[in-house]
């Protein structure tokens, strides 16, 4: 590892002194560095070093022979005790830590050690063996904080311990930290969204090609290195062939030269066990590498091009079985991940078109080979029943992202709309289903993230279209107008995209004040995925938004689809389930001095005695602003600053109040003990109106005079009917008969009988809605005045009108 590490830095180094000439280097410097602690500064490139400006003059080193100068990036230190010209330079770029020494003359030496600490204490040190006798380079990762780095050469014996006669040098340092927010040109009103787009395209695909080190000597490639590269081509097409970041080498040249250093390995599902492994993903790189060969096939050599043709574009040829499917240990197929199969498909079809560009070998072309239709029959499917891996974390990014390709690079006009009929269907649930770009609904894949263990719904393993969404239409407000680090893949993924959602989905995503409305999904019942054996169960949704409140159905747990379930939980943590979240009652508001997170909100966390987590629960009791269940949490933080009111088990609370935040709505809850099973917890409803539509008390008042006969205690089995303040009726029940999934727990509203979910739609609402599970999806902007047919009924003619 360690020589990988030198070989790295060698490259650096090389970026380092080919990027800036010397004559400019201190152009724009307040403080000229002189002397051999300047000579190396400008060697390095001076102010366009990896060092950067210097930040105070050249000082003696305390209580060392030698001098040190602090930079903004790092340290240069002159030690003569090590050598007559013996110089330690020591920068960063984020966490790496880069130190370079040398020339030890008149001494020369078998081996230099490296010791590094961080904020005063040691934490590494390492040998650096068989390179040059009079200097050196290294480079590793640090934790946050001031690093310091000293080398010390030694020669060894054949006999006793080796002997480092010259010391220790003295300490170069450089501050470390992982790359934090990077700042957008944010936006709050959807007819604007756009204005500042480019900015925020520039600001994220500089941040990212800025702030990573792509390998120039190649890498083992994934997705990062795909995005990566095609970070530093945007930046070249920008600001012109020349532009390097930091310590890099120039963009153009990076790329190329790390493409050239990239092999193949395979593509799909990675896994690592104690009786074998498998080493894939590399479909993770190629939609990676779409971009690059799509958008920048102008700034490759012509070296890089033939081995892209000839050795990266594995994928290719007609469709093959063999993808459908992961080898395991050679003794079991298991099935491929949807994600992964749209992954391999996509770039396998754009991978054709290239190939087919430079050889014209019928073998690749699309039409004759059947992939037109194959693919666009697996589109179908999207526009049908969403995904089998529905609002998956992270998984989204994955799928989303082979859309966008095909969206933007298939030459085919029906496969270009079939991707956009998938990605204007899943952008616009996203802003239905959204408050503030956050998202509290149910999904399938991965179980560890829920909202529960993520707690922050902007934080790193949240939704993925809420990246994608920061950078579509700028609503940043409660990130202070910044988008974080670990956004900037999704953000550059979208920003170097032509696709943008379409007006219904930028309305709904940032306007919620149109008035109330509310959206279910059921996914229906859509074909097995091959080799999985068993059919998918479709998930649940509904979202009932109000201009002050995002109410959210947990949903309900499901089996994974791909089979074999109990199998994986055997021999590991099996996180392929559909997750049911909690039901969530999320404030579009802030609270003045609490964070709000999802232990923040009021919710309904349900009830599980199963194995594995989760499994049985139903938290699907939504209607308007109305919702019930199992493990009722109302927590403290609004006791604290509402106005209460309480009549016997009735609890009024007035969170339209300053010491809330003036949040615009009152709540009534109703929670005790169920009159059976105890372990359901506390159990009941609430009921959230806007403030605008009545008074505190007159809310109070109407909740109270039409439900005279609600008991104080529920019977989790009977059925129940609540009047609302605001003049519905709802008629529930907090666990459903049968036990199964579709069964509704809001059985009639305002005197209409409502069916189980086995007949419902794709889609049901008045922004979004479906035919059956046909294909056929219509999208509704009333601010525009436009209904935008979506119509995917015929696989291979998709229309959009």
């Amino acid at each position: 590892m360690f020589k990988l590490m030198r070989a790295f830095l060698v490259l650096v180094l090389a970026a380092a002194l080919l990027s800036v000439t010397a004559s400019s280097a201190s152009a724009s410097c307040g403080i000229t560095p002189y002397g051999l602690i300047g000579n190396k500064w400008y060697a390095l490139g001076g102010e366009g070093s990896p060092l950067g400006c210097a930040t105070e003059a050249e000082h003696d080193t305390p209580g060392r022979n030698g001098r040190t100068q602090t930079f903004q990036y790092g340290q240069i230190v002159w030690s003569p005790d090590q050598g007559g010209n013996m110089i330690v330079a020591t920068w960063s770029i984020g966490t790496r830590v880069f130190v370079d020494w040398g020339p030890t003359d008149p001494f020369g030496y078998d081996f230099f050690i490296v010791r590094w600490d961080v904020n005063g204490s040691n934490v590494g040190q390492t040998d650096i063996n068989n390179g040059p006798r009079g200097y050196g380079s290294f480079s590793f990762d640090s934790a946050q904080g001031w690093s310091t780095v000293v080398v010390e050469g030694c020669d060894s014996h054949v006999i006793g311990s080796s002997t480092c006669r010259q010391g220790w040098t003295p300490p170069a340092g450089t501050y470390t930290a992982p790359p934090g927010s990077f700042g957008i040109s944010a936006a709050t009103d959807p007819a604007h969204a756009f204005d500042g787009l480019d900015q925020r395209r520039a600001a994220a695909v500089e941040h990212l090609a800025c702030t990573r080190l792509l390998n120039p000597g190649g890498a083992h490639a994934g997705e990062n290195e795909g995005v990566e590269m095609a970070a530093q081509l945007e930046m070249a097409r920008r600001y012109g062939t020349g532009y390097h970041c930091r310590g890099q080498l120039p963009s153009v040249q990076l790329v190329n030269q790390s493409l050239m250093g990239t092999g193949a390995h395979p593509t799909g599902s990675s896994f690592s066990s104690a009786i074998c492994s498998r080493d894939g993903d590399y479909d993770t790189f190629l939609k990676g590498l779409m971009v690059v060969i799509y958008k920048y096939w102008d700034l490759l050599y012509a070296n890089t091009r033939t081995h892209i043709l000839n050795d990266l574009l594995t994928e290719n040829g007609a469709h093959s079985v063999d993808d459908e499917k992961t080898p395991v240990c050679g003794y079991i197929d298991l099935p491929e991940s949807e994600n992964h199969r749209l992954l391999i498909e996509s770039a396998r079809y754009l991978s054709n078109q290239k190939l087919y560009d430079a050889t014209g070998n019928a073998a690749y072309d699309n039409n004759a080979n059947g992939m037109r239709a194959y693919l666009l029959g697996q589109l179908q499917n999207f526009a049908k029943f969403d995904f089998l891996e529905y609002n998956a974390r992270p998984y989204q990014r994955y799928s989303m992202d082979a859309l966008l390709n095909l969206f933007d690079y298939a030459r085919d006009p029906s496969v270009r709309t079939g991707a956009r009929i998938v990605l204007d269907y899943t952008t616009t649930k996203f802003a239905v289903s959204s408050n503030q770009l956050r998202r509290a609904g149910p999904f399938r894949r991965l179980t560890s993230r829920t909202d529960a263990v993520n707690q922050w719904y902007y934080g790193n393993q949240s939704d993925p279209q809420t990246a994608f969404f920061l950078m579509w239409t700028g609503l940043a407000g409660n990130l202070g107008n910044t988008i974080p680090d670990w956004f900037t893949n999704e953000a550059v993924i979208v920003g170097l995209s032509s696709y943008l959602p379409p007006p219904a989905a930028v309305y709904r995503a940032m306007n919620k004040a149109t008035g109330p409305y509310q959206e279910t999904f059921f996914g229906g019942y859509r074909p097995q995925l091959s080799y999985a054996g068993e059919d998918a169960a479709p998930g649940i949704e509904i979202y009932s938004s109000s201009p002050s409140f995002l109410l959210t159905a947990g949903g309900v747990w499901l089996p994974s689809g791909y089979g074999r379930d109990e199998w994986y939980d055997r021999i590991g943590t099996n996180e392929n389930y559909g997750v049911p979240q909690s039901t969530t009652l999320m404030p579009s508001g802030n609270h003045p001095s609490v964070y709000l997170t999802r232990d923040q909100f009021i919710r309904f966390d349900g009830y599980s005695g199963r194995s594995p987590e989760g499994r049985d629960k139903v938290n699907t009791c939504v209607y308007g602003g109305f919702a019930c269940g199992l493990q009722l949490q109302v927590p403290q933080v609004w006791w604290n600053c509402a106005e209460v009111s309480t009549s016997g088990v009735w609890q009024f609370l007035n969170l339209n109040t300053p010491a809330c935040g003036n949040l615009g709505f009152y709540v009534v809850v109703h929670g005790s003990a169920p009159t059976t099973n105890p372990e359901y917890g506390t159990v009941g409803f609430f009921d959230a109106v806007e403030a605008s539509s009545m008074s505190f008390a007159d809310f109070r008042t109407h909740t109270l005079d039409r439900n005279p006969g609600m008991p104080a205690q529920l019977d989790p089995h009977a059925q129940y009917t609540f009047g609302t303040p605001d003049g519905h009726y709802y008629t529930f029940r907090l666990v459903s008969p049968g036990g199964t999934n579709n069964e509704q727990l809001v059985t009639w509203a305002d005197g209409q009988q409502l069916g189980d979910f086995g007949s419902a739609p794709l889609a049901q609402g008045p922004y979004l809605s479906s035919s059956g599970h046909s294909g056929y999806l219509e999208l509704w902007w009333p601010e525009g005045g436009v209904r935008t047919v979506l119509d995917f009924r015929d696989a291979l003619n998709p229309v959009i009108r």
